[in-house]
């Protein structure tokens, strides 16, 4: 049996994931989890979906994710639920292009343009991923928290709440969020979405439904890195892709994440001193990919916003040059994955994370100097 995302994309009908979120859809109306992740009602169902009858796509995100596609697995033919994916994927774009736009005083036909033009971003809407609504997602914390009241940080906890349907995105922002300080309102806006959506899914499936997910998560994940190794960007892949396993990956791991913590630390700092925005936030971007433990290519869909930051805070012709250099090693990334010996993505994101300044600093620079 092949299985996996690797062989599974490359013999499916569609592009992405797509077969298994349809397959979910359908197989969460079964109310058994057990059959939700079941290897052999996933294959059964997606048979139909994909050339190859020996090759599937596996579902292993949190139950609650199935029950949103069944809307979608119900009332439409896989063709054409696809295509209203991508057309509210590209929707979605649209909207936080505008949004972002608006809080930068710039064009959102240039932010969307350069937005769908990123190879991430645009094998995401044409797969039917789920990168543009994570990118929405860090849009909108961002967003709420620079207006810095209660309603609009419990607002924003509720977003990082949302993000559960990747918990290792969520978790690493939580931990890098509290490390720069967070109120008790964001907290509660987080927690409050957490028990709600434990407890919605509990009532459809069952209580211990947080045991088996994650069991079922921890074995793909063990299958899913040896078929996709040249597809992931993050710490761990890049550690392993160049001959470090075990303790020298974890080595590595903790060192980024510690440069990632003390970028988050002095963003405290200087917030306290009047000297940065909750833009600088979309720090979290490059951070999340580069410490999570499953982060694949088109997931640097999260790198837009803090590309788009260092190219409006600085009048620098090496900014240009350095948004330049991620845009061709995204594209990269996604026309070679499968050729390519260490995802460039994954030196990509590091590179963004060490490059970005505190945004009032960055103008600061870009001001000409009077003497």
């Amino acid at each position: 049996m092949v299985n996996g995302r690797s062989e599974g994309e490359k013999h499916s009908h569609y592009m992405g994931d797509y077969p298994a979120f349809f397959a979910a859809g359908q197989l969460s109306q079964t109310r058994d989890l057990k059959k939700l992740y079941s290897t052999e009602a996933q294959k059964s169902i997606q048979a139909p979906l994909i050339r190859d009858g020996n090759s599937y796509l596996e579902f292993a995100y949190p139950p609650f994710v199935a029950l949103a596609f069944e809307p979608i697995a119900k009332f439409f033919s896989p063709f054409w639920g696809k295509v209203l994916l991508m057309l509210q994927l590209t929707g979605l774009l649209l909207l936080i292009s505008n949004r972002f736009a608006k809080e930068n005083c710039i064009g959102p036909d240039i932010i969307f343009s350069a937005a769908i033009c990123f190879f991430p971003t645009f094998s995401s809407i044409a797969g039917a991923q789920n990168s543009v609504i994570s990118l929405a997602i860090l849009i909108g914390i961002v967003s709420s928290l620079s207006k810095e009241n209660p309603k609009s940080d419990f607002l924003a906890g509720l977003l990082l709440g949302v993000w559960l349907f990747k918990p290792q995105f969520a978790l690493v922002a939580l931990a890098l969020l509290v490390i720069r300080g967070v109120s008790r309102h964001f907290i509660s806006g987080f927690l409050s979405f957490a028990f709600a959506i434990y407890c919605v899914t509990a009532l459809y499936f069952s209580p211990d439904w947080p045991v088996i997910w994650l069991q079922s998560a921890i074995d793909f994940s063990s299958r899913e890195a040896v078929v996709n190794y040249n597809q992931h960007i993050s710490i761990f892949a890049l550690a392993r892709t160049i001959g470090f396993e075990g303790a020298p990956s974890y080595l590595i791991w903790i060192s980024v994440g510690l440069l990632a913590s003390f970028q988050f630390y002095k963003l405290r700092s200087d917030k306290k001193l009047g000297v940065s925005s909750a833009k600088d936030l979309y720090l979290l971007g490059p951070a999340i990919i580069a410490l999570s433990p499953h982060c694949l290519y088109y997931e640097a869909t999260l790198l837009l916003p803090a590309l788009g930051m260092i190219l409006l805070s600085r009048n620098k012709q090496g900014s240009a040059i350095f948004a330049c250099v991620i845009w061709i090693l995204s594209a990269l990334a996604c026309l070679f994955k499968e050729d390519l010996f260490i995802q460039p993505l994954a030196l990509a994101a590091i590179l963004t994370l060490v490059n970005s300044k505190p945004v009032d600093k960055l103008r600061e620079q870009s001001q000409p100097t009077h003497l």
